[in-house]
């Protein structure tokens, strides 16, 4: 009877979050919060980039995407800072700087065309597609949100890293399936820490653990990749 009871104890505190409407609604910003770690995904990448292979580009492209790599990083501290502690003018930032890294790497795949720019063309659409549905899924925060970040982080990372560090389009959807894969366990880990939390749940520390969570899978994800690339 004891352990009937602790076992429905656990279930009543894995459910209340999901019948708490507040409880739900922390749960999806910290987890949209700490998945912003994501987006560094595509710079990681970029610095291993051989320079025999930039030299590629031409003076002023190879300017570009040193900027992009750049702008992309703080992309991502913009996108941190908002979901951490909301404000409009963090808004603002946080969409101004997605917008640069999204039709800045779509413009620099365009220029370059091949593949790389069918791909990222193929993923901004689709980013932009559920960015724009999102008002009628508001229920199901924060899925749509999170798969637009992936979408356009995959567009990105096209655009980037196509035809360079990655050298060809069957790579890249490998890398698309290992990405789509840890980010999927990624968030897994993080939902389920949440929605076991006692008391409130987006605190600082839970912040702080579920990025440097999601900064080691992403690095992990990196690592494979450059393996994987390395080998092949």
């Amino acid at each position: 009877q004891a352990s009937s009871r602790c076992g429905a104890s656990s279930m009543a505190t894995a459910y209340v979050p999901l019948t708490d409407p507040e409880k739900a609604n922390d749960v999806a910003n910290l987890l949209m919060g700490v998945g912003s770690t994501w987006i560094l995904l595509v710079p990681l990448e970029a610095v291993f980039t051989p320079s025999a292979l930039l030299d590629q580009l031409s003076p002023n492209l190879r300017l570009a995407w040193i900027a992009l790599v750049i702008e992309v990083c703080i992309a991502c501290l913009a996108s941190h800072a908002m979901w951490y502690a909301w404000s409009p003018f963090r808004m603002v930032l946080d969409q101004v700087f997605a917008q640069i890294a999204c039709w800045g790497g779509l413009l620099f795949a365009v220029l370059r065309g091949g593949w790389p720019a069918q791909c990222c063309i193929g993923f901004i659409v689709a980013a932009a597609i559920v960015y724009c549905t999102r008002p009628c899924l508001q229920h199901c925060h924060p899925w749509p949100h999170s798969l637009f970040r992936v979408f356009a982080c995959f567009g990105i990372n096209a655009g980037l890293n196509g035809g360079l560090l990655i050298p060809n389009s069957l790579m890249f959807w490998g890398q698309v399936c290992v990405t789509f894969g840890m980010w999927s366990i990624n968030a897994y880990l993080v939902r389920k820490e949440a929605l076991h939390a006692e008391g409130e749940v987006f605190t600082r520390s839970r912040y702080v653990k579920g990025t440097l969570l999601t900064l080691f899978i992403v690095i992990a994800t990196d690592v494979v990749v450059l393996c994987w690339l390395t080998v092949l």
